[in-house]
């Protein structure tokens, strides 16, 4: 069987590369796509840890049955996917930063619960510019 010619051979490479190539790219964007879903997921789930870890923390607050309310207000924006990142970033750093003592007193309470409900007012997202250090 003679060999074929080089141009024939020569395209079937430059096809190859090509077919190889678009398959990269499409792999790359299911990737990058699956990504998102994955964060988002475990953003909310996270939300719901913040959420839990309050709750408990409302026994004996003077503020307990509004907070309950402000919770619940969260709940249903994560529920919904509705928490943006930035305001998710922040109430980790608030949420972190008021447990560092292994507790929450009143005071880091209401600090906490002034971002929740900021939160809930701008439906998922906050101002910025209100949270300069992000917390």
């Amino acid at each position: 069987m003679p060999a074929e010619p080089p141009k024939k051979r020569r395209t079937g490479c430059i096809i190859a590369v090509a077919v190889a190539l678009v398959l990269v790219c499409l792999g790359g964007l299911a990737t990058f796509l699956s990504c998102g879903s994955l964060f988002s997921f475990g953003q909310r789930e996270r939300i719901n840890q913040i959420t839990l870890q309050l709750r408990a923390s409302l026994t004996g607050n003077p503020n307990a049955a509004v907070y309950e309310q402000d919770l619940r207000g969260l709940e249903e924006l994560n529920r919904d996917g509705d928490v943006s990142f930035m305001a998710f970033g922040v109430l980790e750093n608030r949420f972190k930063d008021s447990t560092l003592d292994g507790a929450i007193d009143a005071g880091e309470m209401d600090h906490v619960m002034a971002l929740v409900r900021d939160i809930n007012a701008g439906n998922g997202s906050i101002n910025l510019q209100a949270y300069p250090q992000g917390r």
